[in-house]
């Protein structure tokens, strides 16, 4: 079974592709993938990294980050 992140739900619930966040972000796709995919840590992400996404995403950083 595989596990769906949090960013993975909230970017579905806007009916958005990877491509999409990763434009409106400003970041690479395949930084954008590692988030998305739970292969990297949003907690260990470059913070201004982290503003973008969230922002991208209609949310907060405290949302994206929280357990």
């Amino acid at each position: 079974m595989t596990t769906v992140t949090k960013i993975a739900r909230l970017r579905l619930g806007l009916n958005m592709t990877q491509s999409d966040v990763a434009t409106k972000a400003g970041v690479l796709l395949s930084t954008y993938q590692k988030l998305d995919n739970g292969s990297s840590d949003i907690q260990k992400a470059q913070a201004g990294i982290v503003v973008r996404v969230a922002k991208a995403l209609n949310t907060t950083v405290e949302e994206l980050i929280k357990d």
